[in-house]
């Protein structure tokens, strides 16, 4: 792939990236992205989350893990950029899932795109 065209799929990348908040309070998996139709992959590019308490947090796709466990201490910030996906959907139509070991609130919002790759 030459310069120019990376340049131009970094900028078609970039105008479709959407921010999504994420407010969670509840143990378990709780949807941060539903992907709204079958064929659709999820990529995230980036996040932001800060816990209220102790808490370990893991990234799903589906019910399948993206990420180990991530222990949180109270009112520590994660914060996770790059230009190129750091999280992808496995299967086709699956749900962003961000798993909590307890109760604590966890706020924050990732950076992501929506697409048939």
């Amino acid at each position: 792939m030459s310069l120019a065209e990376l340049k131009d799929r970094l900028a078609t990348i970039a105008g479709n990236i959407i921010t999504v908040p994420i407010n969670r309070a509840s143990a378990g998996d709780g949807t941060a992205v539903q992907v709204i139709q079958p064929g659709q992959f999820f990529s995230v590019y980036g996040f932001w989350l800060q816990a209220a308490d102790v808490v370990s947090m893991t990234w799903k796709s589906g019910g399948t893990s993206l990420t180990g466990v991530i222990p949180l201490s109270p009112g520590q910030v994660i914060t996770v950029f790059d230009n190129v996906p750091i999280l992808k959907g496995r299967s086709s139509g699956d749900d962003l899932f961000l798993n909590l070991s307890g109760a604590v609130s966890v706020q924050g919002w990732v950076n992501l795109t929506i697409s048939k790759v």
